[in-house]
Parts: C-alpha cells; structure tokens; sequence
C-alpha cells in the first residue's frame, strides 16, 4: 500500500516544479546533441542573461553571484556535465525508495523556488521516517548561495540534535 501511495504521489508531483519532468526531458534531447555544450557556453552568457535565468528559479544572487554563473555557463565542461547529470535523473526511483531511507534527513527548501515546487519537498518530507522540512521565506532555487548563513544555522542545528 505503501509503494502504491508513494507511485500516485510521483505521478501527481511530476507536474510541481520544472525539475522534476522538464529538466531530465529537456537535457536527454540537449545531452545527444555534441553541439549543446559548445553552442551553450560559447552563446557570451551575459550578467542578465543569467539574472533572468536564475529569477525563473526564484532565486536572486548579488552581482558577485551573477558573475559566477555567468563565467560557469561559459565553461563548456560544466555545460556538458550539468546537462549530463539532470538527463541521468531517475526521479521514480528514488520517489519509490523515499520510505525505506531512514536515516535524518533535512530538506532546507526555498519558499519561492521555481525549479522544484516546495509542496515536492514536503510530500518527499512526509513519506520519509525520519525526514524534517524547513522552507526558507522569500529563497528561490539556491537558497545556499542567497542566504548561506541561514542555510548553514539550519544545518548545524539539525546536527547538534
């Protein structure tokens, strides 16, 4: 009954959130083609090109931030690897395995991320034994780099426990 609850719940959830249907999708198709990385990194990414970019994942980085991203989508190996691993994505699999993970779990989740919606974590959450959840307000997608020190408060408190 399990195992059934946790499939509806992986085909109800695969609509929520870009990353969970388009990414893998889009990055099989970008990941056959040997043009992708080359035509993606050599396209002179500019600071807004990525501001806009990230915006659409909820995330807002500082100009530092921004130019990191930028300089990283200029590198076609990291192009190429990105797209490699989101095209290896095996999201049924692991949705299916989530109850059998016991170990604690922290899941530190931006509230306004547009790549991977926050209700996806909090059913991952629930259906995990020892799971817990702790949404940021006001994070996108990389709430590791736009709040680094909260992120980390939250880490070292879960550990401590």
């Amino acid at each position: 009954m399990l195992r059934a609850s946790v499939s509806r719940w992986a085909c109800q959830s695969a609509g929520q959130g870009a990353a969970g249907v388009l990414f893998p999708v889009m990055a099989k198709v970008l990941a056959l083609n040997p043009f992708t990385g080359l035509l993606i990194s050599q396209g002179g990414r500019s600071v807004q090109q990525v501001r806009s970019i990230l915006s659409s994942a909820g995330t807002t980085l500082d100009d530092a931030g921004l130019a990191r991203y930028a300089h990283l989508i200029q590198r076609r190996a990291h192009v190429d690897g990105t797209l490699a691993m989101m095209a290896q994505w095996s999201l049924d699999d692991l949705n299916r395995a989530l109850p059998e993970i016991t170990v604690p779990t922290l899941y530190v989740h931006g509230e306004k991320d547009g790549a991977v919606a926050v209700n996806v974590a909090q059913r991952a959450a629930s259906v995990m034994p020892m799971a817990e959840l702790v949404t940021l307000p006001g994070v996108g997608h990389l709430a590791q780099e736009e709040v680094p020190d909260r992120v980390a408060a939250e880490i070292r408190r879960f550990t401590d426990r």
